[in-house]
């Protein structure tokens, strides 16, 4: 029994064969989409809401309406003043008033405003005023202005009128002494001396033709004469 020798049988073990993984593509991660939440959707379509209205502002330009002018005269007040007047047979003062601060007003303009003598034409011109306002007529029209406007105007032209008068009255004289005239009386003398030039030319034109036209008859004539004789 001794001698016999144990035979042990070692049992093979078999090792598992464990299945090869199949290498998978590696996919690139894509950033994921965050949650969009109804809070944060609302604050986006106000936010848009905000930046639509900005730009129309932006567009829009800001107008500033302009105050109008007043008149240093209203026709209205004009009118009122002179049918008050009519009425009391008597210029007012607010009236008179009124028809200096017409005159003053017209004497400004570049028409009137370079002469030495404007105060001088502003004086003549009230003075017609307070002599011809009783003629306006309201039954014929009640443009008060109007009228005493062209009152103005008159008067303006007829004082200058009469100051191109007593000029050229002025100027002969200092012509006839032997002395300088004004420079509008030598630039008028200068402009009437070339037109008596050229009227005088056109009728020593005229009587030359009327001779040469003679002379061709008369040369004529005999022609004629002497061919029938």
């Amino acid at each position: 029994m001794r001698g016999i020798k144990k035979t042990v049988v070692k049992k093979k073990t078999t090792k598992k064969k464990t299945p090869v993984k199949k290498k998978t593509p590696v996919k690139k991660k894509t950033p994921s989409k965050k949650k969009v939440t109804k809070k944060k959707v609302a604050k986006k379509k106000v936010v848009i809401k905000k930046k639509v209205a900005k730009k129309k502002v932006a567009k829009k330009k800001i107008v500033i309406k302009k105050k109008r002018k007043t008149n240093y005269l209203n026709n209205a007040d004009l009118l009122a003043e002179t049918l008050k007047s009519r009425e009391q047979d008597k210029m007012t003062d607010k009236l008179a008033h009124m028809l200096v601060m017409l005159v003053a007003r017209y004497g400004k303009k570049h028409n009137f405003a370079s002469y030495t003598y404007n105060d001088d034409m502003q004086g003549y011109a009230s003075m017609m005023l307070v002599k011809t306002w009783r003629s306006f007529d309201p039954a014929k029209s009640t443009n008060a202005f109007a009228f005493f406007t062209q009152c103005v105007k008159n008067s303006f032209i007829q004082f200058l009128n009469k100051e191109r008068k007593q000029r050229d009255i002025r100027d002969e004289v200092l012509v006839s002494k032997g002395l300088n005239p004004s420079f509008t009386f030598t630039a008028a003398y200068e402009e009437q001396q070339k037109k008596r030039v050229f009227a005088h030319d056109e009728q020593d034109y005229d009587a030359n033709e009327k001779q040469r036209k003679q002379m061709e008859r008369d040369s004529k004539e005999t022609d004629n004469g002497l061919l029938s004789f």
